[in-house]
């Protein structure tokens, strides 16, 4: 298994398939922690932060193609367009060569004429201008991208590549770095390349379905071997009656006959534009075609070798997604998505005219009919996958073109539902394929499960179909979604197809499945289309992968009735008269046709002209409807009784009544979902709080103090705390109870609560009380005990060793949420306490001080009562303070709007105006009566200043001063009080959040700590199940070396065989040919005679054999020496042998019988020699395929080294012998004792520091006042010795001296600025200038590790021919030949004594059949 990397990487990776194994580990931790809360993780830092960041997932690559190469690499080729190279030996190796997201990785394009665009390309770019289709844009040449190596090829000269962007590259990857060598444009999307047998020759295999074979690289061209039509197939229909054809078109237009029997293209016809469905008419021979631009086209295939297009008509403004004829041939049908399904004649001689149409909405995908044998027509339409809309044409056919109320609803053509009985109903599922089985059934598929229903139509009264089918039976037959139905015409059966490539054959009316085929692949898309031939013989299948299959089916009808004549075959005689005699239609599709009025009725076609009429001539009615405004009112005409077209001015007005009526609808949901919306937001942030967020603002001060915003309890969450405190506080009783009776506890100082309760017994005055609070902050850790937030159930900070304690007492702190997935739900309860209880006594106190500011601002405005009265008095010009409820302090006002915050003027009701207007008048008519009765005030006012006496004003005046001053006074005093309170909170506010942030802070850390335990246990796991996998790997790798040692030994032993075999042949020579003594020198000689070329070794293998030539372009050829496979000399070796051994050669007067003698030895001693040499071959590859496990061997050797060396914990103790086991209770007792000891130090040091404290800061007091002594006596001294230069008296004297110094700074900035675009400019020259070197240094390391790999080779290649030397040509010769002479010798001598036992044995032999053949006589039986 080999992990491939991802999308960015590059260079060299590792290719184990553990590679991401911690990587996924670690990211699934860590992505439970990124949940915190973004202050606490700024409080958390160094490494522990950033293992917790989570990691985005790594994309690998997607692999398309690939190829071996003759040393067993894989060349890979990635959709995103990465070149991969893998070395599939036992320690894999992966290399990505090319990446497209590395720019640096892509090699550069060679100046050769090649990299042009072929003539082949060229002239295909001009066909597709021809078929109206968009040319592939010509690609950036040498752009590497995605799908650059959809398809691989290796050659000799390099990896051929090439993908969608028509480019055929020859790389050269025998290098580092990958280079472009050659690069051809074909100009399509390439899927295939393939080379000959020879490797002269490329054939290349596009997408649009041609074929370019490349045979000389020097010329830039690719010749075009075959261009077939390309494209999706959209349709595919027989022609009926005959079983000899069948039609089929293509997306881009391109309809084509085939040839049923003897398969082949007889004919082509190309409609021009994109082609969306098919239809073959039964009546005639006819196809009609739909297009995606709402047209149809009749082609008439009467003549099979030429087809010709004979009518079009534009039915739909936008595609045509269905076409139906009925059984007989007389209608059309064609369904849309624009909410509309036509109804056609299917005739020639009607001039296939347009009857009408139904509005049925949404998108029609399918249509089906059944004639029964009332001649009545059943259609039905489905239509949103999941609605269904039958009707019948039995009353609605006879009628014509002629306009009848009875049929039509509009004069534009529309049917009404009552004229065809149409009725609509929602299936309960969506629904994919439909067709009639009989009068009252019909089948579709299921598109959630698979399966086949069959519905049963339900009919009523005088069989009116009711709006509710039922499902009368299911079957299943396909393993993926449903695509199709098809039926043949004689109704016998039925084909069902599906997106797993099968089609299934049912037989009528009893759903018999009679068949299931595989026709198409399923990685393919499966069956697009399939039909059935008019005598069920054949089924013709098309699959998304652009493949057309005819299937023979061996079915026999069970019909035993005398076969009739075609009752459709004279009017389909009528109809091909009619249409022989239609002229052939020609023309361009053109933009001004999209709105012609052709696909309406002929009533409509006149209204429209006649009403064209009338718009031309619009001059006329606006000089009638100028004149009418001229008229007397009693005389003029309404604006309605000048419209024309009174038809079309309705419909106007009801469409723009239903766009206002759609309008009002959406508006009103929109409506409906802000309000919704809203009461979601007020539930959740405003309903369900329990304590709304409020601020105070301070009167004259910026202070605001925000509260704390709380929800509501949950029941279930307060029974879940009550659950938890019991379960706590029995724990402390239990450990009470243990200490009692045993003498110790599990848990000494278990709470907060004992240590407080043992304090209070010890220590009486207020110094032990502060220090047992000093004690309770440090045991608990933080000071959230003195706001609130100490809990009696909390753990010492001592005792959180383990990890349940840990847990509990992160529960005991704050409430969890979803990322504390560590904890369970029932801890998750106490957390809420001491951050809730912090906050909510916080709260309290807020709530006093907004009471209080109430209280203070209802004092305040009685006072400004009365010093508004004063300064109206004094007729002073004085602003009173006048303080008011902030909104953040009332935030259920918010939302309010007074009448004063409306700046705009108030629409008021005319009745409101006047009457508003009448009051007016009537105050002021009040007050002017009211002065003119009362004339002694009036006088009084006049004379005296309305006063009757002469009061001292200057008194008055100074006492009215005196209590304004006072009471100024005391609201300034009330506004500084309240703000130092509202200070006080703020200040408390601060620790507030100090200690909610310390609290969370403890159970992050507390958290963090469990955390790394939890990835310290997984890591070792890991590490273990690494362990294990390598040690398994190990032992596998041990086995395998061991066997490959034995199997060398073997071959060893053999090889060695051999040339002890060879040796002994030599040296047996002249014992073999010792009667030959006279010439034994010159046979000698002629046995150690060979042709020339001895050494030309050829492979022989199992193979067909390879052309050996040097110039030979097969990559996975071997070379003659090369070490695979075996080996044996030439032919013609064999015949300069075969000239050596004629008896020509032979010396004379020597025995024929012991040349012949002299010849077979030789040859076996040339063919030990060959079988020498070739295990000598084999022995090598063996040695270095065991060379090469060896070194596998001791690298996962020394991994599993590493791998304990991380496993091994130097902490753990295991050896216990020095140590003496005491009991627990002492061990606590004494850290007790040392914790109550060293608390009263740090009592008594704290003290000692709190008073040292102060004498630093009187002492640092006192040195800043002399400080402050010395610098005013030197200010005085400047003042007094300051002259008056000419720059101070510019200074003083000049207004602009500021703008001048302003001036002077810009210049220095603009200098500065200067200096850094300079130094930023000699940065990245450096940076350009290390980058060159990089890339230098980088080649020449790549060149050493070349030159290091030639220098191992030849230092191997060194020690085995010195091997081979010593063997063959070491030792003495003189002793050699001694010895080699006492051999023969010796072998004489023996030869002669086994001749002499042989000749006695045959004797012996014979004497001894004699004597048994004299005992035990021969009985010959006869035959008769």
């Amino acid at each position: 298994n080999i992990t491939l990397p991802s999308i960015d990487e590059v260079g060299v990776v590792s290719a184990d398939s553990d590679r991401y194994l911690q990587t996924r580990q670690s990211t699934r931790l860590s992505s439970a922690v990124t949940t915190i809360s973004k202050s606490v993780n700024n409080i958390l830092a160094g490494t522990a932060a950033k293992t917790r960041r989570e990691q985005k997932r790594k994309h690998l690559i997607v692999p398309v193609s690939h190829c071996w190469s003759a040393n067993s690499n894989i060349y890979i080729g990635c959709k995103g367009g990465q070149l991969v190279v893998i070395d599939a030996t036992y320690n894999s190796t992966l290399n990505i060569l090319i990446n497209p997201r590395h720019k640096h990785t892509i090699p550069s394009v060679p100046t050769t004429p090649l990299s042009k665009p072929s003539s082949a390309a060229a002239s295909r770019l001009e066909q597709d201008f021809d078929t109206k289709l968009e040319p592939s844009p010509s690609p950036t040449f040498g752009l590497i991208g995605p799908g650059a190596f959809n398809c691989l090829s290796l050659q000799r000269d390099g990896l051929y590549a090439g993908g969608n962007d028509g480019s055929i590259r020859t790389l050269d990857v025998t290098l580092d770095e990958p280079r472009i060598l050659d690069q051809i444009e074909i100009g399509r999307e390439i899927v295939s390349l393939t080379w000959s047998a020879d490797f002269e020759i490329l054939g290349v295999g596009s997408r649009q379905g041609t074929i370019h074979f490349i045979r000389n690289w020097n010329i830039p061209n690719a010749n075009l071997l075959l261009d077939h039509h390309y494209g999706k197939f959209v349709g595919l229909e027989c022609i009926y009656p005959e079983n000899d054809y069948c039609v089929t078109v293509r997306e881009n237009g391109t309809l084509q006959l085939w040839a049923i029997q003897e398969p082949s293209l007889d004919s082509t016809c190309y409609i021009g534009c994109q082609v969306s469905c098919l239809v073959s008419c039964p009546s005639s021979k006819i196809v009609t075609i739909g297009t995606e631009n709402g047209y149809i086209f009749v082609v008439d295939l009467n003549e099979i070798r030429s087809p010709r297009i004979i009518h079009r008509n534009r039915l739909h403004h936008s595609s045509i997604n269905k076409l139906a004829y009925d059984i007989q041939g007389r209608y059309l049908l064609a369904g849309s998505n624009d909410g509309n399904l036509f109804i056609c004649s299917a005739h020639a001689t009607s001039g296939f005219q347009v009857f009408g149409y139904l509005a049925i909405s949404g998108n029609i995908t399918e249509i089906t009919t059944y004639t029964d044998d009332h001649d009545t027509i059943q259609a039905a339409v489905l239509h949103n996958d999941n609605m269904l809309t039958y009707f019948n044409l039995s009353v609605y056919y006879p009628q014509g073109l002629d306009y009848n109320q009875e049929v039509f609803a509009t004069k534009s053509g529309q049917i009404k539902d009552t004229a065809v009985n149409r009725v609509d109903f929602k299936l309960t599922s969506c629904m994919k394929g439909l067709q009639f089985i009989t009068e009252n059934s019909v089948v579709a598929f299921d598109g959630n499960s698979k399966q086949l229903k069959e519905f049963e139509i339900q009919r009523g009264d005088g069989q009116k179909v009711r709006s509710s089918w039922k499902i009368s039976r299911t079957f299943s037959c396909h393993q993926l979604p449903g695509s199709g139905i098809s039926i043949s015409r004689n109704r016998q059966l039925l084909l069902t197809w599906s997106q797993d490539g099968c089609v299934a054959i049912w037989k009528l009316p009893t759903m018999d499945r009679i068949g299931y085929y595989y026709c198409h692949d399923y990685h393919l898309g499966g069956v697009a289309a399939a039909i059935i031939t008019d005598d069920c013989q054949r089924i013709i299948t098309i699959g998304d992968s652009d493949s057309l299959c005819s299937w023979q089916l061996n079915y026999q009808s069970g019909d035993k009735e005398s076969k009739t004549a075609d009752p459709l075959e004279l009017e389909r005689l009528q109809q091909n008269q009619a249409i022989s005699k239609m002229e052939e239609w020609w023309g361009p599709i053109s933009t001004s046709e999209s709105d012609s009025p052709d696909h309406r009725s002929r009533s409509e076609m006149g209204r429209l002209s006649s009403a064209d009429t009338i718009y031309c001539t619009p001059t006329p009615v606006r000089e009638l409807i100028i004149n009418n405004d001229n008229l007397p009112k009693i005389d003029q005409l309404e604006n309605h009784e000048f419209t024309l077209d009174v038809e079309e001015r309705q419909r106007l007005i009801e469409e723009s009544d239903k766009q206002v009526e759609m309008v009002k609808q959406e508006v009103q949901l929109k409506n409906i979902a802000k309000k919704y919306h809203h009461q979601l937001i007020k539930n959740d942030c405003w309903n369900e709080m329990i304590t709304h967020g409020k601020a105070i603002h301070a009167f004259k001060s910026n202070i605001v103090v925000s509260n704390y915003p709380m929800r509501k309890r949950t029941e279930e969450a307060l029974a879940e705390i009550a659950f938890v405190n019991l379960q706590r506080k029995i724990e402390i009783a239990e450990a009470a109870l243990q200490k009692e009776i045993i003498g110790y506890s599990n848990n000494s100082l278990t709470t907060e609560a004992q240590e407080k309760a043992d304090d209070e017994e010890a220590n009486d005055n207020g110094k032990q009380t502060e220090m047992q609070q000093d004690e309770s902050i440090a045991l608990y850790g933080s000071r959230g005990i003195a706001y609130g937030a100490g809990h009696p159930l909390l753990y010492s900070q001592f005792q959180l060793n383990l990890v349940h304690e840990k847990r509990d007492q992160i529960v005991l702190l704050k409430q969890l949420d979803c990322r504390y997935s560590s904890c369970n739900l029932e801890d998750a309860v106490y957390m809420e306490d001491c951050i809730y209880n912090i906050k909510n006594k916080f709260n309290e106190e807020f709530e006093q001080v907004m009471k209080m500011k109430v209280s203070e601002i209802k004092k305040i405005q009685e006072k400004n009562i009365r010093m508004s009265k004063i300064i109206h008095d004094l007729k002073l010009n004085e602003e009173i303070f006048q303080p008011q409820i902030h909104i953040d302090e009332k935030p259920e006002e918010l939302l309010k709007v007074y009448d004063e915050e409306i700046k705009a003027e108030k629409y008021l009701q005319p009745e409101e105006a006047e009457r508003k207007e009448r009051l007016k008048r009537e105050e002021e008519a009040r007050k002017v009566a009211e002065e003119g009765q009362n004339p002694r005030e009036r006088a009084l006012q006049q004379m005296m200043g309305g006063r009757l006496e002469a009061n001292p004003e200057e008194d008055l005046f100074k006492a009215l001063e005196t209590e304004l001053k006072k009471l100024q006074t005391n609201v300034t005093a009330t506004c500084e009080a309240f703000d130092d309170r509202v200070a006080q909170l703020f200040e408390k506010k601060v620790n507030t959040d100090m200690v909610i942030c310390q609290e969370e802070l403890k159970c992050l850390r507390l958290f963090s700590s469990l955390l790394d335990e939890d990835c310290m246990e997984r890591k070792e796991l890991e590490l273990s199940k690494l362990f294990d996998y390598k040690k398994q790997l190990k032992n596998q790798t041990h086995a395998m070396l061991t066997d490959v040692k034995h199997e060398v030994d073997l071959f060893r032993d053999e090889y060695d065989k051999y040339v002890n075999d060879d040796k002994y042949m030599d040296k047996g020579f002249r014992k073999e040919f010792a009667d030959t003594e006279p010439y034994l020198d010159t046979l000698h000689k002629l046995f150690r005679r060979r042709p020339r070329g001895q050494k030309n070794l050829v492979r022989v293998c199992n193979d067909p054999p390879v052309v050996m030539s040097p110039s030979t372009k097969n990559p996975y050829a071997h070379p003659p020496g090369s070490q695979g496979g075996g080996f044996a000399y030439s032919s013609g070796f064999y015949r300069a042998l075969e000239e050596y051994d004629d008896i020509s050669h032979m010396p004379q007067g020597l025995d024929v019988l012991v040349w012949e003698r002299l010849i077979e030895y030789r040859r076996n001693k040339i063919d030990l020699e060959q079988e020498v040499k070739s295990k000598a071959l084999t022995l090598a590859e063996m040695e270095e395929f065991l060379k090469k496990r060896a070194k596998e061997d001791d690298e996962l050797r020394e991994e599993i080294e590493s791998i304990l060396r991380s496993l091994k914990s130097d902490d753990f103790v295991t050896d216990y012998s020095d140590s003496i086991l005491i009991h627990r209770s002492v061990v606590e007792d004494l850290n007790s004792t040392i914790r109550l000891l060293g608390d009263a130090k740090v009592a008594i040091m704290n003290d000692c520091k709190n008073f040292r404290k102060n004498i630093h800061l009187l002492e640092w007091e006192h040195k800043i006042m002399k400080m402050q002594i010395e610098d005013l006596h030197t200010k005085g001294k400047d003042i007094q010795l300051l002259r008056v230069t000419k720059e101070l008296q510019q200074y003083l004297g000049d207004e602009d001296y500021q703008q001048i110094h302003q001036r002077e700074i810009q210049m220095l900035e603009n200098t500065i600025a200067k200096y850094h675009h300079a130094h930023e400019q000699t940065i990245k020259e450096r940076k350009r200038m290390f980058n060159r070197l990089q890339k230098l240094v980088k080649g020449k390391e790549t060149e050493n590790n070349s030159l290091n790999k030639q220098l191992d080779e030849l230092a191997l290649s060194l020690t085995e021919k010195k091997g081979i030397y010593d063997v063959n040509a070491g030792g003495d010769i003189e002793a050699a030949r001694e010895k080699r002479r006492k051999e023969i010798t010796t072998r004489r001598k023996l030869v002669d004594v086994a001749k002499i036992q042989a000749q006695e044995v045959a004797v012996l032999r014979a004497e001894v059949e004699r004597l048994r053949m004299k005992t035990f006589p021969a009985l010959v039986q006869i035959d008769q």
